[in-house]
C-alpha cells in the first residue's frame, strides 16, 4: 500500500501474475519479448525501468513462468508444476535478489557486494535443480551499489547457457553504463486509459471510478490493490497545502495535512505533489483548457510564481532526504514557502 513504509514492505511474500493475459496494456513489449520466446532467442538479461505500480514485476514474474513452463504457448500454460510452483514462489530455480532486511528489522538502502557474491556468484556455476533455466530476478536494481554492479559485469556478459537474469529498476539513472550495455532494456510506460477503465470494471469500482482511475494515473497496480482510495487522501491533503499554505501563521490550520503526509512514503508524496503542479502549471498556462476550483484557488493564493517555487523546492528534495532530513521539517520548508532550504547542518 502507499502507506507503507519501505521496511514493511514484504517483497517476497507478494503474489504477482505469471501468464501473459494477466498483465493490463504494455501489447508493444510483450509483442517484442513473444517473438524472441518464439524464436528461442529470449536475451540472457533483461531489464525493465518504468514508474511504481505500472507493471514490472509482474512482467518479470510471467517471464520466468514463460522460460520455465513445461508447455510454453510460448508463454506460460499456468497449470504446470512449474507454473503453480512459481505462483506459490516455491520454484527452487527462481532466485529474488532484493534488499535485504538490517539488525533493527528495517530493509537496508542498498543491495551490497558480499549479497551478490552470496546469493549470484557462489550459485551460479550450480545448474538448474529442477527447472530448465535458472533465474535470477534482481528488484531494485537501482540500490545496487557501485561496487555490487561491478561485481556482476563479468556473470551479465558471459552468464552460464541456462542462466537468465532480469534486472527492476524505477529508471535507468543510477545503473552502470556498462550493466545496460548487457541488457535489452524494456520500458514499461503507464498504461492506456481505455485499460484503467477495464481493470476498474473488474476490479468492481463504480461509484467513483473516475476518481479512482484519474488518481492512478495508468498505473494499474494502484486500482488492482485498492490504493487509489490512499492516493485520494493524500491527494486532498497536498491540495490544501498547495491553496492554503503561504507562512508560519497557516501552520495551526495545516498541521492536520502534514500528519496525513507523514503516513506515506516520503518519494511517493513528493512524486505526487509534482505530478500535480505540473497539471496545475498547465492549466494556468492554458485559460482555454478551464480551470479547476483549485487552480482558481491557487491563483488568489500567490499565482504562478508561488506555485513554481514550489517545484523547485520539490525536485530539490530527495537529494535532501538522501542526507537523512526529516520528512516532516522538508514538508514544511516546501509548503509553508519560507523561501529556504530546511537547516540540515549541512548547507
Amino acid at each position: 500500500m502507499a502507506k507503507r513504509k519501505p521496511e514493511e514492505i514484504e517483497i517476497l511474500k507478494c503474489t504477482y501474475p505469471i501468464v501473459r493475459d494477466e498483465l493490463s496494456g504494455h501489447g508493444k513489449a510483450l509483442e517484442i519479448l513473444e517473438k524472441s520466446l518464439k524464436n528461442g532467442t529470449f536475451p540472457a538479461t533483461v531489464l525493465i525501468s518504468g514508474p511504481p505500480r505500472v507493471g514490472k514485476t509482474s512482467l518479470a514474474y510471467i517471464i520466468a513462468a514463460a522460460l520455465e513452463c513445461e508447455a510454453p504457448t510460448p508463454w506460460a500454460c499456468g497449470e504446470c508444476l512449474s507454473c503453480r510452483k512459481i505462483k506459490r514462489s516455491l520454484f527452487p530455480d527462481l532466485r529474488i535478489i532484493t534488499l535485504e532486511e538490517s539488525d533493527k528489522g528495517k530493509l537496508k538502502s542498498q543491495i551490497l557486494v558480499e549479497q551478490v557474491r552470496k546469493e549470484v556468484l557462489e550459485t551460479i556455476e550450480l545448474p538448474p535443480y529442477e527447472g530448465k533455466k535458472l533465474i535470477f530476478i534482481i528488484e531494485p536494481a537501482e540500490a545496487l551499489n557501485i561496487s555490487s554492479q561491478n561485481a556482476l559485469l563479468k556473470v551479465l556478459e558471459e552468464p552460464p547457457s541456462y542462466a537468465h537474469f532480469i534486472l527492476i529498476a524505477k529508471d535507468f539513472g543510477p545503473l552502470l553504463p556498462t550493466v545496460r550495455s548487457r541488457c535489452q532494456e524494456i520500458h514499461l510506460s503507464e498504461v492506456e486509459d481505455s485499460e484503467m477503465e477495464k481493470i476498474a470494471l473488474e476490479m468492481n469500482i463504480r461509484g467513483r471510478k473516475r476518481e479512482a482511475i484519474d488518481v492512478s494515473r495508468g498505473r494499474p497496480g494502484i486500482l488492482i490493490s485498492g490504493e487509489w482510495e490512499d492516493f485520494l487522501e493524500l491527494r486532498g491533503a497536498l491540495e490544501q497545502l498547495l491553496v492554503l499554505g503561504s507562512s508560519l501563521e497557516d501552520y495551526p490550520k495545516l498541521a492536520p495535512m502534514f500528519d496525513v503526509l507523514l503516513e506515506y512514503q516520503p518519494l511517493v508524496v513528493l512524486d505526487e505533489a509534482a505530478y500535480m503542479i505540473k497539471e496545475m502549471s498547465r492549466s494556468l498556462e492554458d485559460p482555454e483548457s478551464g480551470r479547476s476550483e483549485t487552480c482558481r484557488k491557487i491563483l488568489g493564493a500567490g499565482g504562478r510564481e508561488n506555485l513554481f517555487r514550489k517545484a523547485k523546492l520539490i525536485l530539490e528534495a530527495p537529494s535532501l532526504l538522501v542526507r537523512n532530513v526529516q520528512p516532516k521539517l522538508l514538508y514544511q520548508s516546501i509548503f509553508l514557502d519560507l523561501g529556504r532550504k530546511p537547516d540540515t547542518g549541512l548547507n
